[in-house]
């Protein structure tokens, strides 16, 4: 009983950290790409409360939803479920160097 209770506490950890890599991955990619949860929000069918429950951690993710936003940054699946590769110093740094595109 000792074991299933161990391996139950080990997936719920499992998940837990996939979904802090995934809210991780997609803040890196709304800054890069100069967007708000609200851009994110509207680009993926979610009302603005529901997405900043999913981002703050206090619901989960679900499969529909992290699919909708991997297309919406335009990143694979993998990519966003992963640990982030990228600092948050490094991303600033990156933000930074991104052209602004002028609608003008």
């Amino acid at each position: 009983m000792l074991d299933n209770m161990t391996r139950h506490q080990q997936q719920a950890d499992q998940t837990l950290e996939i979904q802090k890599n995934l809210i991780r991955n997609i803040r890196i990619r709304l800054t890069l790409k100069n967007l708000s949860q609200k851009n994110l929000a509207e680009g993926v069918g979610i009302s603005i409360p529901s997405i900043s429950l999913k981002m703050t951690g206090r619901t989960s993710w679900s499969l529909d939803d992290i699919v909708r936003v991997s297309e919406y940054l335009g990143t694979s699946l993998s990519t966003m479920l992963e640990p982030p590769s990228l600092t948050a110093q490094e991303v600033e740094q990156e933000a930074e160097m991104e052209p602004v595109v002028s609608s003008e």
